[in-house]
């Protein structure tokens, strides 16, 4: 057919076959872009044809749905801070803390301002964060049983912030803290620690003692308790006794201060190791997430690649 001669040297002859090259405007090979042209030869009429009105097909633009901050790797420096008083479980207001241990606003960099200051620092006896969550409306709803819904705030580390790995690590480690939910009647403040799931080895944990001996924990330290529990050598988790935490609860506000001693973290090298992966997020029932690179659309509770890196400074 005459329609068809100017097409015959493309799908080939008996003489010199050549498999069909397919129409870049086909649906069938821009079907990931949701380009149809209806006018494609190639076009398979009883594939599927895209609902314009579809919000999932038809978006205005799909770089919208990937946050700025998933672009970047960011890395910042994690002050050093004496044991001055954060050693006291009852020690907790935000004026004990400083704007050279608040963290980084990244959210600004997807336009969203923060609702919750949040301090992070570090010395030789561990990790110590805080927040201060203001404007409640809501009661506080903890559970530690299901730490993940309502107000709680969870901070994820890597001690090796091996940043191309896209599964957990022996070295990476989840904790929670609750400003409520503890105690014997619910009103105090609870931490504790998850698995990390999908991991391609959980974190092992090795006694206060253990690690005093290879030079990792300082037995002199004020901070660390003596009478807490020891982690089991079995468990990926972290006994919650070993962890400190304080809160302090207004009608209107909470302030959340915990400590994670050098004993609970896994690989805690400030020496050898000064990166390490740092990853927190906030959640409130009032305000919603507020979280340090990705939400949970990204999978930042599975892939340590998406967090941050905190660099031990002092």
């Amino acid at each position: 057919m005459k329609g068809q001669e100017g097409t015959k040297g493309k799908e080939g002859t008996k003489d010199n076959p050549q498999p069909p090259i397919p129409n870049r405007q086909s649906s069938i090979v821009n079907r990931q872009f949701s380009i149809v042209n209806p006018q494609s030869p190639i076009r398979n009429p009883q594939s599927p044809i895209p609902n314009p009105q579809s919000p999932i097909v038809n978006r205005q633009s799909s770089i919208e749905l990937i946050p700025n901050r998933l672009l970047f790797d960011f890395a910042f420096p994690l002050p050093y801070r004496q044991a001055h008083g954060l050693e006291s479980v009852g020690f907790c207001t935000s004026s004990g803390w400083t704007d050279a241990e608040l963290l980084p606003p990244l959210s600004r960099i997807d336009n969203q301002e923060p609702f919750a200051p949040v301090w992070a620092c570090w010395n030789e006896d561990g990790l110590f964060i805080a927040c201060e969550v203001c404007n409640k409306k809501r009661p506080l709803r903890c559970d530690p049983n299901v730490f993940w819904k309502g107000d709680n705030l969870r901070l994820c580390t890597d001690m090796r912030d091996a940043r191309q790995n896209k599964r957990a690590t022996r070295f990476c480690q989840q904790f929670f803290f609750l400003p409520v939910g503890g105690g014997p009647k619910g009103d105090q403040a609870l931490a504790g620690s998850a698995k990390i799931h999908r991991a391609r080895e959980d974190a092992p944990l090795f006694s206060s003692e253990t690690k005093a001996r290879r030079g990792i924990v300082n037995p002199q330290s004020p901070i660390r308790n003596p009478q807490s529990a020891i982690p089991n050598p079995q468990s990926s988790t972290v006994n919650p006794q070993s962890l400190q935490v304080a809160s302090k609860v207004f009608k209107d506000r909470y302030t959340l201060q915990a400590h994670i001693p050098a004993a609970c973290l896994v690989g805690f090298d400030p020496v050898e190791h000064q990166r390490i992966g740092f990853y927190y997020i906030l959640e409130d029932r009032d305000h919603g997430q507020q979280f340090l690179t990705v939400g949970d659309d990204f999978n930042w509770h599975i892939d340590p690649s998406t967090w941050a890196t905190a660099v031990l400074a002092r």
